[in-house]
């Protein structure tokens, strides 16, 4: 998470603006996301 934020910082997007338009914030999310789904069919 920090260095997805020195990255935006340094590229200059903000990323408070939009977390889940942040491409590496996105990425993350879906990451985290998709791990949730795959946790939930087991039973």
């Amino acid at each position: 998470m920090m260095l997805a934020g020195a990255e935006a910082a340094l590229k200059g997007i903000p990323l408070h603006e939009c977390p889940y338009r942040h491409p590496a914030m996105r990425a993350s999310w879906l990451k985290g996301f998709a791990q949730e789904q795959q946790q939930s069919f087991k039973f």
